[in-house]
């Protein structure tokens, strides 16, 4: 008989054991109980259970709602801790009292399912207590004193308002004379470019990019970005394209026969793709890129004005067949 009580105490203590290892516990904790009206109170929910346990959350927000509650936050469920048997969840909840008083928060039921069944379980009641601060009173004739109005630090914003007028005449001024100095050097730049002719400048800016060597230090970049400004300029100078500004497809599209021929349009094509390659996505070209470019824009200045004496002497032909 003391074996088959023995074995009977056994399996009933095992079982509440198991038992009461399944059933999660929940937790309901707040950083205080006695609050101010209209202050903010934080708590954390939180419930711990073995591993194959479903745990649903109750919707605190929608439970405790109420005029005189306002559930200001419930963030995520967070897995804390834990081990391969047991785990923690926690949710944070800040709520705010718009009332004074004594409140009584109902549990919080939360439904779990193993592979027993469903039940639910509930959290602990959440008691507070909401008061007005020391020397207020919730009579509506009440009047707290009047107090010294606190002078504020200014902000550096602050300055600046009260400054504006000020900054602003200077921000004026430096601008005019950026803008005269700009325009006396321009004026300046352009006397000096008015003695050449847009071929000799091309040339003079040419035998000035060449003589960086900038393809003997391998940058690829800065030689192919000069050439293609001379180029631009040339034929903005030349022409009046607005070469400096479009891109190069907009270029080719903006001359014709009568400007350069349909093959030096060809060639100035692929000059300018491959400038626009190497300056935007980083290739590196060959040298025989580097001397097509450099042959590209003689050829083009000396085209340009061979095609003008021939157009003079084909007009000159011309007023003396006419005569």
């Amino acid at each position: 008989m003391r074996t088959i009580g023995f074995i009977l105490y056994f399996v009933i203590f095992h079982f509440l054991f198991l038992f009461a290892q399944t059933v999660p516990k929940p937790v309901l904790s707040f950083d205080r109980n006695e609050i101010l009206i209209g202050d903010q109170v934080k708590g954390v929910l939180s419930i711990e259970t073995v591993q194959g346990v479903n745990i649903d959350f109750p919707q605190s927000s929608e439970l405790w709602k109420s005029e005189k509650i306002e559930v200001l936050n419930v963030s995520n469920i967070d897995k804390v801790g834990g081990n391969d048997k047991k785990q923690t969840l926690k949710q944070s909840i800040t709520l705010v009292f718009w009332d004074t008083g004594n409140y009584v928060l109902p549990p919080l039921p939360f439904t779990y399912s193993t592979g027993n069944g469903t039940d639910t379980v509930f959290s602990e009641t959440a008691l507070f207590k909401v008061k007005y601060p020391d020397g207020i009173t919730g009579d509506s004739t009440y009047l707290a004193p009047i107090k010294n109005i606190l002078e504020e630090k200014k902000t550096f914003w602050d300055y600046l308002i009260d400054y504006q007028y000020v900054i602003y005449t200077i921000l004026l001024i430096a601008l005019i004379a950026a803008a005269v100095y700009f325009y006396i050097k321009y004026r300046k730049n352009a006397g000096n470019k008015g003695q050449l002719s847009p071929e000799e400048r091309a040339l003079e800016s040419l035998e000035k990019l060449l003589a960086e060597e900038y393809t003997q230090k391998s940058q690829h970049a800065l030689y192919h970005e000069g050439i293609s400004i001379i180029v631009r300029t040339y034929l903005h100078e030349k022409f009046g394209i607005r070469a400096l500004e479009s891109i190069s497809s907009e270029i080719i599209e903006s001359l014709d026969d009568h400007q350069i021929s349909a093959s030096l349009r060809m060639e100035l094509k692929e000059l300018l793709e491959t400038a626009d390659l190497v300056k935007f996505a980083k290739a590196s070209p060959l040298a025989v890129a580097d001397k097509f470019a450099a042959d590209y824009i003689r050829k083009l200045v000396n085209w340009v004005i061979e095609a003008e004496k021939a157009a003079l002497e084909n007009k000159k032909q011309e007023d003396e067949a006419k005569k």
